[in-house]
Formats: C-alpha cells, sequence, structure tokens
C-alpha cells in the first residue's frame, strides 16, 4: 500500500509519498514554502503530487539534485502546470537526458522523463519576506544543494542528513565530500532540518553535527584497520557485519561494502 502522510512547521507543508514501505528512505518529502515546492516526488506518485501541487498554487520548483525520488515530477510539472524548474548547473545537465535506472529504483519511484531547468540563483527572495540560499553540497549527489532559510533558521536539507549514522552506501556516493559538504553547511546557523526522507528534524544543527561526527569517527577507524592488514571485506565484517537482504535486493548498489570502499578512496574535490 503507498505512503501518503503530510508534514507541518510554521508555513512549510510538506508531502511523503512512496510506492513501498520497507523503510523510511524508500518515500520521499516535497516540502511547499509559499508557492515554491522544493523537489517534485517520484513519479509514480504523481497523482498525490499534482494535487499537493495545486492546492498550495505553486509557482515554481526548486530542486535539491536530480535523482529520480527528487526530480521524478519535474517534466510532468513543467508539461501540465506549467511550472519553471530550477536546480543548479549540474543538474540541469544531468536533466536534459534520460536516466538508466537498475531494477529496483524503477520499482521504488518509477521512471522520470528528461526535462529542462533553469540554473537557480544563489539567493532567491520568496513570499512572506523569506530568503533561500542555495548552498552546493556534493557527496550523495554532485549536483546536490541544499536550501537555507536565515531568518527562519531553516535549511532543506535534500539528502545530506537521512541518518545521525550509516551502514550503507550507493557506489556513487561519496563520504569525504559529505564531509566536506557538512562542515560547510555547519558554518550557517539553523535549528530545524527539512530532511527530503526523514521529515522535520528540531535540533537540525547538533544532528548533522553527529552526522559528521559519525563519518569523522568510521573513517578514521577504517583507516587504522586498513593499516593493520584488514582488507576491504574484512573491514566491512568487523564494523559492520555480514551485507543483508537490502544488499541483496539492490544488487549490491546500495551495501555495506560500498560504504567502506568509499571510505578507502583517495578523497577528491567537488566538481
Amino acid at each position: 500500500m503507498a505512503i501518503v502522510e503530510r508534514l507541518k512547521h510554521d508555513i512549510v507543508d510538506g508531502l511523503r509519498v512512496g510506492r513501498l514501505r520497507f523503510r523510511m528512505n524508500t518515500s520521499s518529502i516535497v516540502y511547499c514554502v509559499g508557492r515554491t515546492a522544493i523537489d517534485t516526488g517520484p513519479a509514480n506518485q504523481w497523482r498525490w503530487v499534482r494535487r499537493f501541487l495545486t492546492d498550495h498554487r505553486v509557482s515554481r520548483i526548486l530542486l535539491t539534485h536530480h535523482h529520480e525520488d527528487h526530480a521524478g515530477n519535474a517534466a510532468r510539472c513543467q508539461q501540465e502546470l506549467g511550472l519553471p524548474v530550477f536546480s543548479s548547473a549540474l543538474c540541469q545537465t544531468l536533466a536534459e537526458k534520460k536516466m538508466n535506472l537498475p531494477p529496483h529504483r524503477k520499482l521504488c519511484w518509477g521512471t522520470p522523463e528528461p526535462f529542462s531547468a533553469q540554473v537557480i540563483d544563489e539567493t532567491m527572495t520568496l513570499e512572506q519576506g523569506l530568503v533561500l540560499r542555495a548552498i552546493p553540497c556534493s557527496g550523495h549527489a554532485d549536483d546536490m544543494v541544499c536550501y537555507l532559510e536565515p531568518n527562519r533558521g531553516w535549511l532543506f536539507a535534500g539528502d545530506l542528513y537521512l541518518a545521525p549514522n550509516t551502514k550503507y552506501m550507493l557506489k556513487e556516493e561519496n563520504p569525504h565530500l559529505m564531509i566536506d559538504s557538512l562542515n560547510k553547511v555547519l558554518e550557517y546557523p539553523f535549528d530545524t532540518l527539512f530532511c527530503s526522507h526523514r521529515g522535520i528534524v528540531h535540533q537540525g544543527h547538533r544532528a548533522l553535527k553527529q552526522k559528521l561526527d559519525f563519518l569523522l569517527s568510521t573513517l578514521e577507524t577504517v583507516r587504522k584497520l586498513s593499516k593493520s592488514g584488514l582488507n576491504e571485506q574484512q573491514i566491512t565484517r568487523t564494523l559492520l557485519g555480514r551485507e543483508d537482504w537490502m544488499s541483496l535486493l539492490t544488487m549490491y548498489h546500495f551495501s555495506k561494502q560500498n560504504f567502506i570502499n568509499r571510505l578507502l578512496d583517495e578523497p577528491r574535490k567537488p566538481n
């Protein structure tokens, strides 16, 4: 049975949608701030997203990144609702190409259509005196941005948070860049974090600091174990245990081994 849930904080409304109920990350949240929507949800949940955007008389879309659970309805927003879509420059490039998704992602989110986006301004003025500042935050995805409302102390964090710790990672994720992005965002004052999967997180600054501390601590431990002579598989078993159904279901695209392997990779600079 599909997930449809409403969230509310101050003047921010959220809609959580998803086809599957396995875990929180199989649903995704669209947030509305006034007449601006942040992300569009997955393509297979369009009927609920369309109603939500229409009810809020949304006039524009801001994307955090190109992944199908965030930008899955961007093309429909343009074609059916006539809404302009804004994103980072890299997201704009990626959005114009057809996504080649593995089966488990198609099942969970559906397949989005390519679309054309306009590049976001660094600072955008919204209704009611609200301001959103776009902050590049690569790591989960190279094109990801977070949106900070400095006056209210809000951070729309895309997939920067998800949880204070993790056992799994996508093959293309980069924990070294996540650490850089967390350090960057934590330089700003904010309290309420709007996560695209976890939901509304109060004391959001502390929550992101907890995630940063976890990644740094795990990185240090992984490097020590590697220097002691353990290989990647042995380190994974020691710290995280054996792979389980989540890794098998995603054909190891999302796995514990990926997390350890990416930590052992050499750091690289953001694009």
